[in-house]
């Protein structure tokens, strides 16, 4: 008995949140507008569609997070304290 091998991400990702991850990511540390990442999403005109689709990939993606400030979204490390405070984010 060997331990299973976890699924490669684009595996565990709908097809939706990989569009929007891959974009993320694409994008470099600049970002991406999130006009831009909507023209990526066929069919989602609707920022909660949007939001609801980011939110699914970041549980995924843990310890890296995408994260939206500013009209854009990036991809940002998640700092967890040692000390058993909030979960900080440093980008």
């Amino acid at each position: 008995m060997t331990p299973m091998e976890p699924k490669p991400l684009e595996a565990r990702l709908t097809a939706r949140q990989w569009n929007v991850y891959r974009a993320v990511v694409n994008a470099g540390p600049e970002g991406i507008e999130t006009d831009e990442l909507f023209k990526k999403l066929p069919g989602a005109k609707s920022p909660v569609t949007l939001r609801s689709c980011v939110h699914a990939v970041n549980q995924i993606i843990n310890p890296m997070c995408l994260r939206g400030r500013n009209g854009r979204y990036y991809l940002e490390r998640v700092k967890w304290s040692t000390e058993g405070e909030e979960n900080e984010v440093h980008g």
